[in-house]
C-alpha cells in the first residue's frame, strides 16, 4: 500500500511540475490543407501578424505526428503559434512556393484560466497553376511494410487459391496466426478487433468476415493500435488504445454492390452453401450473409493451415444468417449508427476417447473414458451503437442482447484402474462392468455407465451509455459512463449413473436424477464519472471514481427419480416427480455486491529528439467490495459476508522508442475474487464419483504479470520484423480444486484451496523477413520456450491432503519458407513441439512427448484458366502413454479450380484427407494428472463446388 501511494504522489508531482513549467502564452494550432485533396500541406511558412500594426507576433513551428481517425493512422501536421494570454486581433498569413498566399483573421476574445492551446479553423490553400512534366512510376509488390507504427500487408502480393475467402489471406500473412474461433495473433500479440475499412463489422464475431468476405476484394491489411474516442477528443494518447486488424477494400469495391455465392456437395454426405451481399457507399454499408455446411472448417487446399490440424473435432454442422449495417454523417465524423443481428444453429456429434493418469500419493491410477455426445444450439444476437460527435464532445449509446437455447444428450462408459490397461476399448469396459472380464477384477477400482440429457436457455442483455466533453477554455475532459446488465440462465438436466465398485465390497449404485436450475438471474448497475487533467501536450492524469451494485438469485432443485416406484422413460418427467425432491441437495442462494472505488490513469510522453521518445503509462485502481451471500441447503442456512479492499494495476508500462525499434516493460496485477458459494460449509453429492465440499477460509487470488518486449523492423528491400518477449506470471494464493482420493472406490472429494508455487516464465521470438533479388522469398519463424510450475492439492482418503507440483518444460519451433515464382508459389513449413513433465512427489514417473509437423504446399497456375493447389502434411506424435496415439499421419489435400467469364464463375473440386489418415489428439498436464484425448474427425471426402460473384458500381455523374 505504501509503495502504491508513493507511486501516485510521484505521478502527481511530475504532472504539476510539468504544468508549472508551461509559459504564460496561449498556443494557437493551425491546420493548413490542400483545398482539393484536403491533405496536410508540408513546408508552409505560417506567420501571425498584429492586425493593426502588421508587426510579426509569432512564426509558427510545425509539429507532425500520426493519429487514429476513422480506423486509419492519419498524418497530422500542426502549425503552432504563441500569443499573449489576453484579448487581441491578428492576421495569420500562409505562404508556400507551390500555393497561393492566404490571409486569415484570428480574434482572441477570452482565455480560460486552464486553457493552454486553441485549435483554429482549417485553412485551405490552392496550388498555383504550373506545368507538370510526365513521369513514369514503377511499383513493386511488397508483402509487408511499416507506415510509422502501422504494419501493412499488401494483399495483391500473396498468391491465393481461386475462390479463397479472407481467412486464407490472413493465414498467409507473415507473423500472423489464425487460431480456433477466429482468434488472430500478430507476432504473438492478440488482435482485439477485426475491422472493415476502419469500422466494426459484425462486432464480436471475427469468423463472419473471415469466412465470407472474398479475398479478391481486399487491397491491404493494416495492424495498429487504434486510439480510443477519448484520446481522439483530447488530441493525445490517454491509454485507451485497442490493437486492431483493419481490412481495407480495393477502391472499386468501396461503392456499389458486391455479391458472391457458393454451393457444393460431395462424398460422405458433405455439403456447403454460402451467400454474401454488401451494398457500400462512402458513408453507409449494408451486409447480408448466410452459410450452411457440415465441413467443420473453412480450410483451402494449398494454404498454410496454421501448420497444424485445425479442423473442428467431431461432426459439426452449422446454419447461419446475419445482417450488418453502418451509416454516418457526410463528414464521416459527426455521427454514426451501426449494428448487426445474427442467427446461428449448430449441431455437434462428438465421439471422444480419453486416457487419464491420476497422480495420487498412494500410487497413480488410470482412467479410460469413451463418450458420445450430440448437441444442438440456437443463438440469436443483436448489437447496436449510436455515436455522436458534436464539437469537442462525444456521446455513445450501445445495446447488446443474446439468447441461446441448448439441448445436449450424451452417454459415457468409463473405468478407473490401479494398473494401466494395455488395450482399453469401450467393449472391454462394458464386459468389466457386467462382470464378464473376471481376470481384470483385481485391477478395477470402479466402472461407470452414465447417460445425460440437458435442455436450457440463457439470455444476456446490456445497455451502456457514455458522454465526454472538453471543458470550456480548457484542454481538460469531463465525462460519465453508465451500464446496466441483466442475465438469465435456466436449464433442466437428467443424469443416470450406474456404478460398480470392483472388489472393494461396496455395493453398486444406480442414481437417476433430474436437476432444475430456475430461477437463475442476475442484474447489475455501474456508473463512473471521470475527470481528465491534461497538464500539457505530453501528459495527462485521469481520475475515475466508480460504483456498482449487483444481485444474483439462483435456485437449484434436485429430484431423486430413482426413489419413485415408476421412474418412467429416461429424459421424461413422471407426473409425481415433485415427491422425489432431495432437500439435502437442493439449494437457494442470493448474492449481493456493492463496490466503491477509484481508478487513476497517468500518461506521459517525452520526445528526446526527432528519433527517440519515452512513454510512461500507469493505471492503478483501488476498490472496496461489500459482498453478502444468503444460502440455504437442506437443514443448513448460512449468511456469508466478505468485505475487503483490492488494489490492482490494470496496466503499467514504460516504452522507449528509437528509430525502427522499441523496448517495452509492462506490469499487470489482477485480483480474482473468491466465489462466495465456495465458502459455504456444505457438501454437494450430486455426482456419486465426484463430491464437492465448501472451504470457509479461502482468500482472493492475485495474478502478477511482467512482460519485457523488444521489437524492431526494417523497411525497404529485404524488410523484416522481429518481436522478442520475455514474460512471467506469478500467482499469489492461487485457487485450485484439490481433492482427496479413495483408492478403494475411486471417489474423489474435492475442496478449494489456496496454494503457492504456481508460476511460469516464457521466452518467445517472432520473426518475418523477405529476401532474394526481388524479395521473392519470405521466411517466418516462431520460437517458444516455456517453463511452467503447477501446484495443486492431492491426497488419499484417511491421510492429509498435501501440496504437489508438476514442472513442465515446453520447447517449440515453427519455420515457414515461401517462394513466389510469378503467379506460382511454393511453401515449406515445419513445427516441432516438445514437452517434458517432472513431478515433485516421490515415485512420480517423469515423461516427455513430442509432436512434429512438416508441410509442403503450393499453387500452380495452369493453362486455360485452370489452377492446382495442394498441401501434403506429415504429423507425428511420440511419448503418449496410449501406444495407439504414437502415430505418423500423412494428410494430403488438393484443389483443382477453373475460372471463366473473367473470374465471375469459379468451379472447384476439393479432395480432403485423400490418404484417410487424419486424427485429432490433445494433450494436457497439471499437478493432478495427465490427460490424452482423441476426438473423431470427418472421414476423407471430395467436394465439388461452384462460386459466383459480381459487382455493380454506381454510374458516374
Amino acid at each position: 500500500m505504501k509503495k502504491l501511494l508513493f507511486a501516485i504522489l510521484t505521478m502527481l508531482a511530475v504532472a504539476f511540475t510539468a504544468a508549472a513549467d508551461e509559459n504564460a502564452t496561449l498556443k494557437l494550432k493551425a491546420h493548413v490543407v490542400d483545398g482539393l485533396t484536403l491533405e496536410p500541406v508540408k513546408r508552409a511558412r505560417v506567420v501571425l501578424l498584429d492586425a493593426a500594426s502588421g508587426d510579426t507576433i509569432s512564426k509558427a513551428k510545425p509539429k507532425a505526428y500520426y493519429k487514429s481517425q476513422g480506423g486509419d493512422m492519419v498524418f497530422v501536421l500542426d502549425y503552432i503559434c504563441e500569443v499573449p494570454r489576453s484579448q487581441g486581433k491578428y492576421t495569420l498569413v500562409v505562404e508556400h512556393n507551390d500555393y497561393e498566399t492566404s490571409s486569415n483573421s484570428v480574434g482572441i476574445a477570452h482565455v480560460g484560466g486552464r486553457e493552454v492551446e486553441r485549435e483554429l479553423p482549417e485553412i485551405a490553400v490552392y496550388r498555383k497553376a504550373r506545368h507538370l512534366d510526365e513521369v513514369t512510376v514503377t511499383a513493386s509488390k511488397v508483402k509487408f511494410y511499416m507506415n510509422n507504427d502501422t504494419l501493412v500487408y499488401n494483399a495483391d502480393a500473396f498468391q491465393l487459391a481461386k475462390g479463397s475467402m479472407l481467412d486464407a489471406l490472413i493465414k498467409q500473412l507473415p507473423g500472423v496466426e489464425l487460431r480456433d474461433g477466429g482468434q488472430i495473433y500478430v507476432n504473438g500479440k492478440y488482435v482485439e478487433s477485426l475491422l472493415l475499412n476502419g469500422k466494426d463489422f459484425f462486432k464480436g464475431d471475427k469468423r463472419i468476415m473471415l469466412n465470407n468476405l472474398g479475398a479478391y476484394t481486399v487491397k491491404n491489411v493494416a495492424v495498429y493500435d487504434r486510439l480510443g474516442e477519448r484520446s481522439m477528443l483530447a488530441g493525445q494518447d490517454l491509454g485507451d488504445k485497442e490493437y486492431v486488424m483493419d481490412v481495407r477494400l480495393k477502391r472499386e469495391y468501396m461503392s456499389g454492390y458486391i455479391f458472391n455465392a457458393e454451393a457444393g456437395g460431395g462424398t460422405a454426405d458433405r455439403y456447403l452453401g454460402r451467400l454474401f451481399g454488401m451494398w457500400y457507399t462512402t458513408r453507409s454499408r449494408l451486409t447480408l450473409v448466410g452459410a450452411i455446411n457440415n465441413l467443420n472448417d473453412s480450410r483451402t487446399p494449398g494454404q498454410n493451415d496454421s501448420w497444424s490440424i485445425t479442423r473442428t473435432p467431431g461432426d459439426f454442422r452449422t446454419k447461419m444468417a446475419g445482417l450488418d449495417y453502418y451509416v454516418s454523417a457526410r463528414d464521416d465524423k459527426s455521427w454514426e449508427f451501426s449494428g448487426n443481428t445474427t442467427a446461428e444453429h449448430t449441431r455437434s456429434n462428438d465421439i471422444t476417447t480419453t486416457d487419464i493418469t491420476n497422480f495420487i500419493p498412494s500410487g497413480d491410477t488410470y482412467d479410460n473414458r469413451f463418450a458420445h455426445a450430440i448437441g444442438h444450439n440456437l443463438t440469436l444476437t443483436t448489437d447496436n451503437e449510436l455515436k455522436l460527435r458534436p464539437k469537442n464532445k462525444y456521446i455513445y449509446i450501445g445495446q447488446h442482447l443474446d439468447y441461446t437455447k441448448r439441448d445436449r444428450t450424451s452417454s459415457q462408459i468409463s473405468g478407473t484402474f490401479n494398473q494401466e490397461l494395455a488395450q482399453a476399448t469401450a467393449l472391454l469396459l462394458e464386459q468389466i462392468h457386467n462382470g464378464q472380464a473376471v481376470s481384470l477384477a483385481d485391477k478395477t477400482v470402479n466402472t461407470s455407465v452414465q447417460r445425460s440429457s440437458m435442455s436450457g436457455h440463457t439470455m444476456n442483455a446490456r445497455v451502456s451509455a457514455s458522454a465526454e466533453g472538453k471543458m470550456s477554455y480548457s484542454p481538460d475532459l469531463i465525462g460519465l459512463y453508465v451500464d446496466a446488465a441483466y442475465n438469465v440462465n435456466h436449464y433442466g438436466a437428467f443424469d443416470l449413473y450406474d456404478i460398480r465398485y470392483g472388489n472393494s465390497g461396496r455395493p453398486g449404485t444406480t442414481d437417476y436424477q433430474y436437476a432444475k436450475n430456475a430461477p437463475d438471474h442476475k442484474w447489475s448497475l455501474f456508473a463512473s464519472p471521470n475527470y481528465t487533467y491534461i497538464y500539457n501536450d505530453n501528459g495527462s492524469i485521469d481520475i475515475q471514481p466508480r460504483w456498482s451494485i449487483s444481485n444474483h438469485t439462483k435456485d437449484s432443485y434436485l429430484y431423486q427419480l430413482d426413489r419413485l416406484t415408476d421412474m418412467g422413460v429416461f429424459g421424461r418427467l413422471p407426473d409425481n416427480y415433485p415427491t422425489s425432491l432431495n432437500r439435502d441437495q437442493t439449494y437457494f442462494s442470493t448474492e449481493r455486491q456493492n463496490l466503491a472505488g477509484v481508478q487513476l490513469t497517468f500518461n506521459h510522453q517525452v520526445e528526446l529528439d526527432d528519433d527517440r521518445s519515452i512513454s510512461v503509462h500507469f493505471n492503478p485502481s483501488v476498490d472496496y467490495r461489500w459482498r453478502t451471500l444468503d444460502y440455504e441447503q437442506g437443514d443448513v442456512s448460512q449468511k456469508v459476508k466478505k468485505n475487503g479492499l483490492d488494489i490492482s494495476v490494470m496496466q503499467m508500462y514504460l516504452i522507449y522508442k528509437t528509430g525502427q525499434q522499441h523496448v517495452k516493460l509492462e506490469y499487470k496485477r489482477n485480483i480474482r475474487q473468491v466465489e462466495l458459494n465456495r465458502l459455504v460449509d456444505v457438501t454437494n453429492l450430486r455426482d456419486p464419483l465426484n463430491i464437492f465440499k465448501g472451504a470457509t477460509d479461502l482468500k482472493n487470488e492475485a495474478d502478477n504479470i511482467i512482460n519485457l518486449e523488444w521489437y524492431r523492423y526494417r523497411s525497404g528491400r529485404h524488410r523484416y520484423s522481429e518481436r522478442l518477449v520475455l514474460s512471467t506470471d506469478i500467482k499469489q494464493n492461487a485457487i485450485v480444486n484439490g481433492y482427496s482420493y479413495d483408492p478403494a472406490t475411486g471417489v474423489r472429494t474435492y475442496q478449494a484451496y489456496n496454494t503457492s508455487g504456481n508460476w511460469n516464465v516464457g521466452l518467445n521470438n517472432y520473426y518475418s523477413k523477405t529476401f532474394g533479388q526481388i524479395d521473392q522469398f519470405t521466411l517466418s519463424s516462431i520460437t517458444q520456450a516455456t517453463y511452467l510450475r503447477a501446484a495443486d492439492m492431492v491426497g488419499s482418503a484417511g491421510s492429509e491432503t498435501l501440496r504437489t507440483a508438476v514442472k513442465n518444460t515446453i520447447l517449440g519451433q515453427t519455420l515457414g519458407l515461401s517462394w513466389q515464382i510469378g503467379k506460382h508459389e511454393l511453401r515449406v513449413n515445419g513445427n516441432v513441439n516438445w514437452r517434458d513433465t517432472r513431478g515433485t512427489r516421490t515415485g512420480f514417473n517423469n515423461f516427455s512427448a513430442t509432436n512434429t509437423t512438416a508441410t509442403l504446399a503450393g499453387k500452380i497456375v495452369l493453362p486455360y484458366n485452370f489452377e492446382l493447389s495442394s498441401d501434403f502434411n506429415v504429423y507425428t506424435r511420440r511419448g503418449y502413454s496410449d501406444p495407439s496415439l504414437n502415430t505418423t499421419d500423412l494428410v494430403w489435400n488438393a484443389r483443382l479450380a477453373y475460372s471463366t467469364n473473367g473470374g465471375r464463375w469459379t468451379f472447384m473440386l476439393d479432395g480432403f484427407d485423400l490418404l484417410n489418415q487424419l486424427s485429432n489428439v490433445s494433450y494436457n498436464v497439471n499437478a493432478q494428472g495427465r490427460t490424452e484425448t482423441y476426438t473423431n474427425v470427418l472421414p476423407r471426402y471430395a467436394l465439388l463446388h461452384v462460386q459466383y460473384r459480381f459487382m455493380i458500381q454506381p454510374k458516374k455523374r
